[in-house]
């Protein structure tokens, strides 16, 4: 066992309107990020034959990556922190999010069949932003902004995910007894 004794750092997210806002992707760098998406990849790869085989409609470009700032602190998409929620909003919240991706990921529509070759997409909260790269060397090197309205989509942090602390409050879900 390593006894690491650095001390943690907090993510701060990018400031809109004088308050922090959730980012689409943070990791450390653009290899770590070709890394994470050439292993979505491989794993994407290996499934698609078996849910062919059973006959469903699934279309990968729609499942999320898991890369976005709430690893790294509870700025929600709406940009309210989870820890201000009561509990009755927070299952509102969350079961809006989730009804919204499996509509996503269950409507069929001949525009989500076509058999994109981006290897990575990344859509802005504003609405006006969609960007995508076909190929990993054209994915930007330093942080990446959306040209409409200027929120950071892909922010680097230099640093490994393990050496940053959460910064959230605490719900009652998290509460030790």
């Amino acid at each position: 066992m390593i006894n690491d004794t650095r001390e943690k750092m907090k993510y701060t997210s990018p400031i809109r309107n004088k308050k922090p806002y959730w980012v689409p992707i943070v990791v450390k760098n653009r290899d770590y990020l070709i890394g994470y998406l050439s292993g979505k990849k491989l794993i994407e790869m290996t499934i698609t034959d078996i849910i062919k085989t059973l006959n469903i409609n699934f279309n990968f470009k729609d499942i999320d990556l898991f890369l976005d700032s709430s690893r790294f602190n509870d700025i929600l998409m709406d940009g309210r922190r989870e820890h201000e929620l009561n509990a009755e909003e927070r299952k509102k919240y969350f079961m809006k999010m989730f009804d919204e991706k499996m509509t996503s990921l269950n409507n069929y529509h001949v525009e989500n069949t076509v058999n994109y070759k981006d290897v990575l997409s990344v859509e802005c909260s504003c609405g006006y932003g969609f960007y995508s790269w076909s190929k990993y060397k054209d994915i930007p090197v330093k942080r990446f902004h959306c040209d409409n309205c200027g929120r950071v989509l892909i922010d680097y942090t230099d640093i490994d995910d393990f050496e940053i602390e959460y910064d959230g409050g605490e719900n009652e879900n998290s509460k030790e007894s």
